[in-house]
């Protein structure tokens, strides 16, 4: 771990003077003093280092230094990559906003629904330190924010109701695949050289032999990237999670699956995500309940789901893992309108990267660049 003097030479050396290694040869060219100084881009940084600093600074710290400087530059110049120690869940919910106490809202009195109930104008109990980022997910168009376009923009960073000039429902069209297709986080993630990534949703035998003529966008996103979908199969060994966590829908299709505990779940999902540097989960049944307007339902859903929620992030080693919980839009938090709603929607923030995550999100658009810049943290930092 670097010293005090060691972390101030270091952000000297990044923010203050540049590099001037030339790698392309494989030969460092950046020249070197008898410890006396270091040039980086023709400055020498001794002459602004504390005079504490100069005096105390241990030979074996200076070299050090100079030799993490020095990589640094090389691998900038480069264009190589260093994958930040850390692995980030991004657990996506389709339909819930942040809305007002009322009994339109199944949150409203609703016990046991840690993290999910929070209401407008109350400051948020989350447990596990998260942090709240409230979230627009309107994006400056008007009209209601819809699930098309709102997960395009999540998965990819790109504005998309901006792009496409309105807020697409259910599938996206083929201007938002097109984003999506160039965009897609899994893509970026890949092309930045980060390794082992995954959708932990499991996908039915049904969906590989007959195709549906329109997928989501978290579908469109994975085959951006080339990744393979999870199977029953991968489900039934521990490696994958359906949409619904209990299985009980995959058992009411005849699927030879067992039932599994919101607790059995998280404990699922959180195995997953320790063996992956980024991770995606999707659940939508919220969604399904806010536009049948059922409120014995939606308790229910509420209820489990923030059980699952809270079951995972308790298997999390939350020191190396940061969680991204976030919506496209609001729906289930007011079951007064079969409609989607103008609501902010919830992005919480857990562990490591949690408070830079959660200054940096003020809309949907921001999701996957914050998620990116984690994941490449080291390479962002020692480049700039």
């Amino acid at each position: 771990m670097l010293t005090e003097r060691e972390g101030w030479l270091k952000s000297q050396m990044k923010s203050d003077f540049g590099y001037s290694a030339d790698c392309r040869s494989g030969q460092n060219k950046t020249r070197v003093g008898d410890r006396d100084k270091v040039l980086a881009g023709g400055k020498s940084i001794v002459p602004t280092m504390p005079k504490l600093f100069r005096n105390e600074l241990a030979a074996h710290a200076y070299d050090k230094l100079l030799a993490y400087c020095l990589s640094a530059a090389c691998a900038a110049h480069r264009g190589m990559l260093f994958i930040a120690p850390v692995s980030v869940l991004l657990f996506f919910i389709d339909g819930l906003g942040i809305g007002t106490r009322g009994s339109h809202n199944p949150f409203d009195g609703l016990d046991d629904a840690t993290p999910l109930a929070i209401f407008q104008s109350e400051p948020a109990v989350l447990p596990f330190k998260g942090l709240l980022a409230a979230t627009d997910a309107r994006l400056g168009v008007d009209g209601r924010p819809q699930s098309a376009s709102g997960q395009t923009t999540i998965l990819t960073g790109i504005n998309a109701p901006a792009a496409i000039g309105y807020h697409k429902q259910g599938f996206p069209n083929q201007a938002l695949l097109d984003i999506i297709r160039e965009h897609s986080i899994f893509l970026q993630l890949k092309q930045a050289g980060v390794q082992k990534i995954t959708f932990a949703n499991t996908y039915t035998e049904k969906f590989f032999e007959s195709r549906p003529r329109w997928i989501s966008a978290t579908t469109a996103a994975v085959e951006a990237s080339g990744l393979g979908f999870n199977r029953v199969s991968d489900l039934k060994a521990g490696r994958a999670v359906y949409q619904d966590f209990t299985n009980r829908m995959l058992i009411e299709r005849g699927e030879p699956v067992d039932l599994r505990t919101p607790e059995e779940a998280g404990e699922v999902l959180a195995s997953i995500v320790a063996g992956h540097k980024f991770t995606l989960y999707e659940y939508f049944i919220t969604d399904k309940v806010g536009h049948d307007q059922d409120y014995e339902a939606a308790t229910g859903v509420l209820r489990a789901l923030a059980l699952f929620i809270r079951s995972l992030l308790a298997k999390l080693d939350l020191e190396k893992t940061t969680v991204i919980l976030t919506s496209d839009h609001g729906n289930i938090e007011d079951l007064s309108s079969r409609n989607h709603t103008l609501n902010p929607v919830p992005t919480i923030l857990w562990g490591e990267h949690r408070q830079e995550l959660a200054a940096g999100i003020h809309t949907l658009a921001d999701i996957t660049p914050g998620i990116v810049d984690v994941l490449t943290k080291g390479t962002r930092d020692d480049a700039r």
